[in-house]
């Protein structure tokens, strides 16, 4: 869409196989807000420079209410570049960031341990220095705590040997281990539900590419619905 806004004389440049094909193909909440947006009218004429079949469709939504919400979609990035960038301010314990895994996958966590702290976690309930941490952004839907491997690596940051009778390394307890220095300690904020720095270690801070601000898009991931009531909030 943002080749097509762009104007008539870059409809060439478009493979119209292709684009048509991933129209009938991604039936997703990213294409049919796209497509929800080409009813706007200067748009929707270059879409139909494209592919005449992509007329304007009736959605029964007003006309000034469509044009803010594509300027919504259009803004929304360029206001990310200049404000969700971590730069400005040193990262703090409690911050949302976004970093790169090693694979190249960027993922959201939030920042609870800083190099140098001693962090451990029992039944969920997260302790910093040896105090339990108030979290209201935490949550847990499910309290089963998973034994698995992919806890082993903790040994190396205990900052004593575990001794006998201690609970079995988990999900939900685990710990005390070191942060060291230049890393960070990051966890999902649904505890049940992340793949966070209790499996995949520590995260370089030269990893922390930026930090989430508000919500302009989301989608539930298992009916697909638009949830409009999250669009626009910011991120604590």
């Amino acid at each position: 869409l943002t080749i097509l806004a762009a104007g008539a004389q870059q409809a060439a440049r478009v493979n119209h196989a292709a684009f048509v094909r991933q129209r009938e193909t991604l039936n997703t909440g990213w294409l049919t807000l796209g497509e929800w947006m080409s009813t706007h009218p200067p748009l929707a004429r270059r879409l139909v420079q494209v592919d005449p079949t992509l007329g304007p469709r009736r959605v029964g939504m007003a006309g000034p209410l469509r044009t803010v919400a594509l300027l919504a979609l259009i803004l929304a990035p360029l206001a990310a570049l200049g404000w969700v960038r971590h730069g400005h301010r040193p990262i703090r314990r409690g911050d949302a960031v976004v970093y790169r895994h090693e694979d190249g996958t960027s993922f959201v966590h939030r920042v609870v341990g800083l190099p140098g702290d001693t962090l451990a976690m029992r039944r969920f309930r997260l302790e910093l220095n040896g105090t339990p941490v108030t979290e209201p952004y935490a949550s847990v839907g499910d309290s089963t705590e998973y034994v698995a491997g992919d806890f082993a690596w903790q040994r190396d940051y205990r900052p004593t040997p575990a001794v006998a009778g201690e609970p079995p390394t988990s999900s939900g307890t685990w710990g005390p281990l070191v942060v060291p220095p230049g890393q960070l300690f990051l966890l999902g904020d649904r505890r049940d539900r992340s793949l966070d720095s209790r499996y995949i270690g520590f995260v370089s801070t030269d990893r922390v590419w930026g930090r989430p601000v508000w919500i302009y898009f989301s989608r539930d991931p298992e009916r697909g619905r638009i949830r409009w009531s999250r669009v626009g909030r910011g991120v604590r």
